[in-house]
């Protein structure tokens, strides 16, 4: 479920795509949806994960502080909204995804995101959303090991 607002001409193409790829809604998940939303349980979900989602944003903030005042020359700006920090490894981030992926960690820099050819990508996007405090300030040490 989901929604998505746009301009009549982009609304237009992709009512047109959606209709190709399937062409039937699952009403039997929008009226799940639509009753747990009117039962309030929608609001008390929302309040639950934004407080869930604020606390861990608090640990990585303070994972990342801890790492700084090691002496790491690393830069982030911490995330108003969203889901994730974007931190300023002040190095070559290129090979980074792979070091990690044999670790365990599953991770997505600069390069992910962005299409204009560079010399270097100093920046890895880190998630906190998914995970438990204890695999934040878990991860994030392997990251530094890996540094």
């Amino acid at each position: 479920m989901g929604y998505v607002t746009a301009s009549k001409p982009v609304l237009k193409q992709l009512t047109a795509l959606k209709q190709i790829i399937n062409h039937k809604n699952d009403v039997l998940m929008q009226l799940a949806i639509a009753d747990w939303m009117a039962s309030g349980n929608f609001e008390r979900h929302l309040r639950r994960m934004t407080k869930l989602y604020r606390q861990r944003c608090e640990v990585m903030d303070k994972s990342l502080r801890g790492f700084q005042a090691q002496g790491y020359d690393i830069q982030y700006i911490k995330p108003q909204g969203g889901m994730a920090y974007w931190v300023d490894l002040k190095r070559d981030v290129s090979q980074l995804p792979k070091k990690l992926l044999q670790a365990g960690i599953n991770a997505h820099t600069e390069q992910n995101f962005c299409h204009s050819p560079r010399a270097l990508y100093t920046h890895i996007r880190l998630g906190f959303a998914g995970q438990a405090e204890q695999d934040i300030e878990q991860g994030l040490n392997a990251l530094f090991d890996l540094l």
